[in-house]
């Protein structure tokens, strides 16, 4: 256990397990307290629930990138007779990867990931000098808290974090992922823990397609977003120590939800069929 709020060098496994004195908030376990409930956090979380989830083989080509970029060396390449997962053993190699620690790809995406790599490197290296994967601890609203950073420029500015994606364009990410996907959360989360820790730094995401051509781009939320965000984090953090204190941990309200027609619903209807709202 890591008592001591600051930056750490700790390892992925290390992080994922939660080193903090008690069971802390992360992006995701913010994410499923507000957009689900305190229960499904509770079952998320490493040290309560442990239902973690198990890998993909799209995390796996996410994390390899991600990997590379930063300067990691535990890819590794299935023999090119494998097309795909679905044979015993190709599964069985796979599956041998992941309890070493490695990421298994298949030799048919090595190309394609080398491309994204250097294009993601060369976006990387206009910020200047850094330090990947730092891991953060702090305190907020009595709940220690954690993030992990992927870059960390050396000016201070800047904390990066790398996202493969299908389709860079900033619209359409902002629109499908950071407003419905919740990654709002992650970026006022970071802002609270480097102003805990004494140096304010802007989010940013260097987003890498996983598909030809590679292309990558570099997005960044206005403070009105972050003031949201940041607002979204404490109050999380005060229902997640109130939480862990009572050890109660409630799911869904028991009461009627009642939906009601959506503003663009009857707009919708009449344009589809001209019968006037």
């Amino acid at each position: 256990m890591i008592n001591t709020p600051g930056y750490h060098n700790l390892s992925m496994s290390e992080y994922l397990a939660d080193p903090c004195p008690q069971p802390s908030l992360s992006t995701g376990v913010v994410y499923d307290l507000l957009q689900r409930s305190p229960l499904h956090a509770h079952s998320g979380h490493p040290r309560l629930g442990g239902n973690l989830g198990e890998p993909t083989a799209r995390g796996d080509l996410g994390s390899a990138i991600h990997s590379l970029v930063l300067g990691g060396h535990d890819v590794v390449y299935a023999p090119p007779e494998f097309a795909d997962w679905r044979k015993k053993l190709a599964q069985e190699f796979r599956d041998e990867a992941r309890e070493m620690k490695q990421i298994p790809l298949l030799d048919s995406q090595r190309r394609g990931v080398a491309v994204a790599v250097e294009s993601a490197k060369l976006r990387l290296a206009s910020f200047g000098d850094g330090i990947a994967e730092q891991s953060m601890l702090w305190q907020t609203e009595g709940s220690w808290c954690r993030g992990r950073a992927d870059w960390l420029t050396a000016d201070g500015r800047y904390d990066i974090d790398i996202k493969t994606c299908d389709n860079a364009d900033p619209t359409d990410w902002l629109r499908t992922t950071v407003q419905r996907g919740g990654l709002d959360i992650q970026a006022g989360l970071r802002s609270l823990g480097h102003k805990a820790l004494g140096c304010e730094r802007k989010m940013l995401w260097l987003l890498v397609e996983i598909e030809a051509p590679y292309a990558c781009s570099i997005i960044g939320l206005a403070p009105s977003m972050i003031s949201l965000a940041e607002r979204k984090c404490i109050h999380a953090a005060q229902v997640w120590s109130q939480c862990l204190k009572s050890e109660i941990w409630p799911g869904y309200s028991g009461q009627i939800f009642w939906a009601d027609v959506q503003s663009y619903a009857e707009s919708d209807f009449a344009q589809r069929t001209g019968v006037a709202p």
